[in-house]
């Protein structure tokens, strides 16, 4: 991959990192992302596994977080 797909910086880096997540004023790290990393946006482009696993880990924290905002009562 010569540029980023989302800012157009030169050559993102093949590779297997962690990333940071926000979602509602809340991070976490999604752990060993392998795919194309953005120097420039901090962006990563992912092949479909790595896509399938990104999203399982993003939902659980996202239900997490939800979890913790609605009153059981």
């Amino acid at each position: 991959m010569k540029n980023c797909p989302e800012c157009g910086a030169a050559s993102p880096v093949y590779d297997t990192r962690d990333v940071r997540y926000a979602y509602k004023g809340r991070e976490t790290t999604i752990p060993a992302v392998t795919g194309y990393h953005c120097m420039g946006c901090n962006g990563v482009t992912m092949e479909e596994e790595a896509v399938n696993r990104y999203s399982e880990l993003v939902g659980q924290f996202q239900r997490e977080v939800n979890g913790k905002e609605v009153d059981p009562a």
